[in-house]
């Protein structure tokens, strides 16, 4: 009765996970160009990034653009991963 349970509410779980995208910029619309053969490097990703962000308004208010995508947090990461990777990313 109990592992009936938790195997119901694992599944219930990932279909619900499933549908959640935390970075709205990688949905797999825009990543369709990204094949198996060419996993994307870090100059992708901004490319992808900026693209997603340009029609959009940056706020200085971090908790704004965190519904938006995270602009701040990807701008973070982006800067830790430079020095991270090689030039051609």
């Amino acid at each position: 009765m109990n592992t009936s349970r938790l195997t119901l509410a694992v599944f219930g779980l990932f279909l619900i996970m499933n549908g959640l995208h935390a970075q709205p910029w990688l949905k797999p619309s825009i990543t369709s160009a990204f094949t198996i053969a060419h996993k994307p490097n870090l100059n992708d990703l901004s490319r992808q990034f900026e693209m997603y962000w340009k029609d959009k308004e940056v706020s200085e208010n971090e908790d704004e653009n965190a519904s938006k995508g995270g602009y701040q947090q990807f701008k973070r990461w982006e800067w830790l991963m430079k020095s991270r990777t090689y030039p051609s990313g």
